[in-house]
């Protein structure tokens, strides 16, 4: 397997066009073509470490470009960073909740209240989650809202080297039944980029 380093979001091409399969520095999968509708010629990795798994790649000069999400006006701006909160693991009965107060939070801290099955995602599939929480930061939890926090998410995410299919599959696999509209509609956009 070969080992990427890579200090910053880089852009790669697929050489032969056939499947790629790249796994994060932990061996877990982070990166697999197999499911992707059509053939991917170039991607992108975030900065961190990999290893290919199955194909043949060559870095770009520059990333891949996607275009991100328009985003609706912030409807409330909260107070605190909470990409620098702890996230703490254990039963709840929502995929996540963020504390933005520490009077009123269980921890007595500002936190990210994870469910223990997060442990098992992948981190696309856990930065989509924990990018979603912290845009709460400027959206509450109305159906619209919730959209908004998720185009949010998918731009953080894309900015920093993620691509559209890793998106959609981690929306696929974290957003329970109910929320089939915000699955589809992220769909939708991430297959135009």
């Amino acid at each position: 397997m070969k080992r990427l380093i890579l200090d910053r979001k880089t852009g790669f091409r697929n050489i032969t066009g056939g499947n790629v399969i790249i796994l994060d520095a932990e061996y877990k999968p982070f990166y697999d073509t197999r499911f992707v509708n059509s053939k991917v010629r170039e991607f992108n990795l975030p900065k961190g470490v990999y290893y290919l798994d199955t194909g043949k790649i060559a870095k770009r000069i520059t990333p891949v470009e996607y275009t991100l999400d328009i985003l609706p006006k912030p409807t409330r701006n909260l107070k605190g960073d909470p990409e620098t909160f702890p996230i703490i693991y254990g039963q709840n009965n929502y995929t996540a909740s963020i504390f933005w107060d520490k009077e009123r939070s269980p921890f007595n801290k500002c936190a990210i209240y994870l469910d223990n099955s997060m442990k098992a995602k992948t981190k696309p599939e856990m930065m989509f989650i924990l990018y979603h929480e912290c845009a709460h930061k400027y959206w509450n939890d109305s159906p619209a809202e919730e959209a908004a926090c998720d185009s949010w998410a998918a731009n953080k995410m894309l900015a920093e080297g993620y691509n559209p299919s890793q998106i959609n599959k981690s929306m696929i696999m974290t957003l329970s039944e109910n929320n089939g509209y915000r699955v589809e509609r992220m769909i939708d956009a991430m297959e135009n980029k």
